[in-house]
């Protein structure tokens, strides 16, 4: 609308009519409060649909009540509302501990967060998640670290998006992982229990071979290196 259109109208001229009893609704709190802040859409001359907030005061001038209203857009607010409710609807049924914070309290905790943490949105962040989130949000970087809880070891990545002041916590567990790791380090540590054949060599020959090693390759303690493994030691040295 040109400015001299939108003179000769009035609010519910060009609100949806959806949204209508919205305005009349304000107005009327207006009086009672002086104040008050709704949503409502506005349709434009050619028929598009505009989401705005709309702000109603009461403004009293020589003993006469006013009504002033300021109208915004918000049109890429509930844009980005409306990703992060369908990002969250994707993670609340993630099997791993999906978190929104702020630097004081829960915006979202999925199920598996809930029940980890015993959180609820709103709550605190919990003691052991505060510092990294102090330190992502200070510095604007991301962070990497694990924890154990619960008799669960827990991969946790603690990231922060570009120009917003919430950060996004994204657990694994990696128990299973980290049991597997200390298997392969005992075995390193220990070949001898390990039931895979393991050999130990220099250049010239065989220093260590356990007793499954010694089945598989027939070779002992001293022995020359196996003719198939040859070349690629000599490659190594």
């Amino acid at each position: 609308y040109s400015r001299e259109e939108l003179i000769n109208l009035s609010l519910y001229d060009i609100a949806s009519p959806d949204f209508s009893s919205k305005i009349l609704e304000g107005m009327q709190k207006t009086s009672e409060i002086t104040k008050k802040t709704l949503e409502t859409v506005i349709i434009t001359q050619n028929e598009k649909k505009i989401p705005v907030e709309i702000n109603l005061n009461i403004i009293n001038l020589e003993n006469t009540n006013y009504v002033y209203i300021i109208v915004q857009e918000i049109k890429e607010r509930k844009n980005k509302e409306k990703r992060l409710k369908d990002l969250e609807f994707l993670v609340y049924n993630n099997p791993n501990p999906v978190l929104r914070v702020n630097s004081n309290s829960i915006l979202f905790c999925n199920k598996p967060a809930q029940n980890l943490f015993n959180i609820q949105k709103g709550d605190s962040i919990p003691t052991v998640l505060q510092e990294s989130v102090k330190n992502v949000i200070n510095h604007k970087k991301s962070d990497e670290f694990e924890i154990t809880f619960n008799n669960q070891v827990f991969s946790l990545n603690v990231i922060i998006l570009p120009e917003e002041n919430y950060v996004y916590i994204y657990g694994r567990d990696i128990t299973n992982y980290k049991e597997s790791e200390n298997v392969i380090k005992y075995l390193a540590k220990f070949p001898s229990e390990n039931p895979n054949p393991v050999l130990w060599i220099n250049k010239d020959a065989i220093v260590y071979v356990n007793k499954a090693g010694e089945e598989l390759f027939k070779a002992k303690k001293g022995s020359n290196i196996p003719n198939f493994l040859a070349e690629s030691v000599k490659n190594i040295f």
